[in-house]
């Protein structure tokens, strides 16, 4: 859980207009540190009256207004594929297996998935984007189904050294 909010914070968050929610829970998949993304996005779109739901991790620093986080009207997520890092290019990449295995969990295929050019290496890669920057119009349903997605691979056990996720045993 962490140490408290300090009462300091909590008049910021006041003066900012911004609501704090702390919740527990006990949670199969608790072992799994980012679990906490999928359960409080879903969190976020039950409490938020706003149009978007955005999920920034907390090591960005901004230096300007993030205006390239806003979807336009024809747009209901906008997310940036930073780098090929556990992303794959197709048939011959290393990667290309395990998402070939990811894709059949949770019940799609592989070969729906679009294909994005990502910022640092200007590849090709099939739909991956870095999980902690993206903002999503709210009603869209994917908070539920990321954390669909997220438990499902969790629960099958399926990781790899490449994506990090690992079963609680080590043992894959």
């Amino acid at each position: 859980m962490g140490p408290p909010i300090g009462k300091a914070t909590l008049r910021e968050f006041d003066r900012l207009g911004i609501t704090y929610h702390h919740t527990s829970r006990v949670d199969p998949h608790g072992w799994y540190a980012y679990i906490n993304k999928t359960r409080a996005l879903i969190l976020a779109e039950k409490q938020a009256t706003t149009e978007f739901i955005g999920w920034l991790d907390a090591d960005l620093l901004f230096t300007g207004e993030p205006t390239e986080l806003t979807p336009s009207s024809e747009e209901d997520i906008v997310a940036c594929s930073s780098d090929n890092a556990g992303g794959t290019t197709g048939p011959n990449d290393r990667c290309e297996p395990f998402w070939r295995e990811a894709c059949a969990a949770v019940g799609i295929a592989l070969e729906s998935l679009p294909w994005v050019t990502t910022e640092r290496e200007g590849d090709r890669i099939r739909l991956y984007w870095n999980s902690g920057v993206f903002v999503f119009r709210r009603g869209t349903g994917l908070a539920v189904e990321h954390d669909r997605c997220t438990t499902r691979l969790l629960d099958v056990q399926l990781g790899s050294a490449v994506t990090g996720v690992f079963p609680p045993n080590n043992s894959a």
